[in-house]
């Protein structure tokens, strides 16, 4: 159960349904292949980037005293045994974006990056509006759904 809350469920389900839905009102006719595969590969990718987040952010969270079912600063799981099961949710997500087309993998892509990368490293220590400007990441799984749908990015 630690590993799997590693992975911030919550959060992987909602973006896995914004990308459902996205996928489901882009097209008449559904390819269950991509729409399993973007299911997949977003969940492999946001559950990784929740993963490396937790390894990234394991100093405060110890300070801080949160969040509650973080693992890492309660001892139940290694920082490297953490980074590790992060790091290994991007391969096993490869397999899947070959059934997508490439727009889709980049939003897939995108999305985990700027979670990691953007949000935890840069505005979460620095301002407040980080929840505001790290939702772009958020706004990628249904692009990704969307693109994964049609194969293009339309206004």
């Amino acid at each position: 159960m630690p590993y799997y809350e590693l992975m911030k469920p919550r959060i992987v389900y909602l973006l896995d349904f914004t990308a459902l839905i996205a996928f489901l009102v882009a097209v008449p006719s559904i390819n269950l292949l991509r729409l399993v595969a973007v299911l997949v590969a977003g969940t492999l990718a946001s559950g990784g980037a929740g993963a490396f987040k937790s390894y990234v952010d394991r100093d405060l969270d110890r300070v801080m005293g949160e969040p509650v079912g973080d693992h890492i600063p309660q001892g139940e799981i290694s920082p490297t045994r953490a980074l590790l099961f992060g790091l290994s949710h991007r391969h096993k997500r490869s397999y899947f974006a070959l059934f997508l087309p490439l727009l889709a993998g980049f939003f897939i892509i995108l999305g985990a990056a700027i979670y990691v990368l953007f949000y935890t490293k840069y505005l979460k220590p620095r301002t407040t509006l980080n929840i505001v400007l790290g939702g772009f990441a958020g706004s990628c799984a249904p692009l990704a759904g969307w693109a994964a749908a049609t194969g293009e990015l339309t206004a």
